[in-house]
């Protein structure tokens, strides 16, 4: 039997990824997710998971938890396990959302993350965070309609967390307060380098603050350390370039700025668990 659960049409495409084991283990496996074009129905119910509903375009109305409040694209709202909610498009309209779920004994771990805060059940997605939020929307759709669960079940399990971060994250344009404004510097400078460490006390001496200052205001908005950060988007990058292009691994290492590539293969196979070499067999193996 092919455990391959996908119920896809022209307007939806959904995947379950619960059954399949991950090579690379995560602390935050997901057991679903879905993009729902043109979706016009009615949800009312109560499911055992944990639930982000990251609507992209529409509008209509949600209660939850005894809050009633309006649905305007682009934001999210969450769902806990157990609890009812009853959300739909406007009357005649329709919305677009892509959804991510969560088995319920990743609560704890999505609280000490801070994707999941008591009493947040919704918010928006700032003009100066749609262009990163849309990026990983796309690299998931892509991966639901062209891979097979099992071959994208890691890369799904992190790009999920992205998608998250980059929700969550302060605007780089719209900071709330000056220390918001820091964090989002030291986000945008971690995309672009090899050692977050120096950058982390270049940021904190431009901002006028201590290291340790800075470690806490971003694990505060973020929800990990500015290393995880560096380290996942970093790895991300580079399996998505092993898996689907036929660089070889020195020019792989060389695009991330590493200018040693056996330095490159430490810090992959202690974040992977396996040599870039290893990784791109066991997916050409896999094609």
């Amino acid at each position: 039997m092919r455990m391959d659960y996908i119920i896809k049409d022209m307007d939806k495409l959904i995947k379950y990824f619960f059954l399949y084991p991950r090579p690379f283990a995560s602390e935050l496996s997901i057991y679903s997710t879905g993009y729902i074009m043109g979706k016009n129905y009615r949800i009312s119910n109560a499911f055992p998971w944990i639930a982000f509903s990251f609507i992209l375009r529409g509008h209509g109305q949600c209660r939850l938890m005894g809050e009633v409040f309006e649905i305007k694209a682009p934001c999210v709202f969450m769902q806990l396990p157990g609890e009812v909610a009853q959300y739909a498009p406007d009357p005649r309209t329709t919305w677009d959302e892509l959804f991510i779920t969560f088995d319920r004994e990743h609560v704890p771990t999505l609280l000490r993350k801070g994707f999941y805060k008591p009493g947040r059940l919704h918010w928006p997605i700032h003009d100066h965070q749609i262009h990163e939020v849309q990026k990983v929307f796309r690299e998931i759709s892509e991966h639901l309609r062209r891979d097979s669960a099992s071959r994208c079940v890691d890369r799904i399990d992190l790009l999920a967390q992205q998608l998250l971060i980059e929700s969550l994250h302060v605007p780089s344009g719209n900071p709330t307060n000056e220390m918001e404004a820091m964090v989002e510097d030291l986000r945008q400078a971690l995309l672009h380098v090899d050692d977050p460490g120096e950058h982390i006390k270049l940021v904190a001496e431009q901002h006028k603050v201590s290291v340790p200052s800075l470690r806490r205001h971003w694990h505060r908005i973020m929800g990990i350390s500015p290393g995880q950060y560096h380290a996942m988007h970093q790895m991300q990058t580079a399996q998505e370039l092993l898996a689907n292009t036929s660089l070889p691994i020195t020019k792989v290492a060389e695009g991330l700025g590493y200018a040693d590539p056996l330095y490159f293969s430490r810090k992959f196979r202690k974040q992977v668990g396996m040599s870039p070499t290893d990784y791109r067999e066991k997916f050409e193996n896999q094609s």
